[in-house]
């Protein structure tokens, strides 16, 4: 009987692991969990470090978002204020991890974060 259980166990693990890798292919995963930075910008291109790997196509927008500084905090709040500075559209992949945008809206730096456009 010690044996079935351990056969069990071992079965619901590899189940579950299996489960959470597909899940990790799904539109869902890159709703929430897309993120990359903005690591160029010329006159001529942006690039962000967001590529195949990380589900990223054609034509997607992303939003852009800054993280700034507060002057001043209360004990345990978040140090930095988020803010949304504009959104890119992806036009080329470049690899898996890297692709070039085009500015849609806003303004945008290098080390601007941008995450899947909800």
């Amino acid at each position: 009987m010690n044996n079935l259980n351990t056969q069990i166990r071992f079965f619901l693990i590899v189940l579950t692991t299996l489960l959470l890798s597909a899940c990790s292919n799904t539109g869902i995963y890159h709703d929430v969990f897309m993120r990359g930075q903005i690591v160029e910008k010329t006159d001529q291109k942006i690039v962000v470090c967001v590529g195949s790997k990380h589900g990223a196509s054609i034509d997607q927008e992303l939003n852009v978002i800054r993280f700034n500084p507060k002057l001043s905090t209360i004990e345990g709040e978040d140090p930095y204020k988020m803010e949304r500075v504009g959104r890119v559209r992806i036009k080329e992949i470049i690899n898996e991890h890297f692709a070039s945008v085009e500015l849609v809206s806003g303004e945008v730096k290098v080390n601007d974060m941008v995450e899947l456009k909800k």
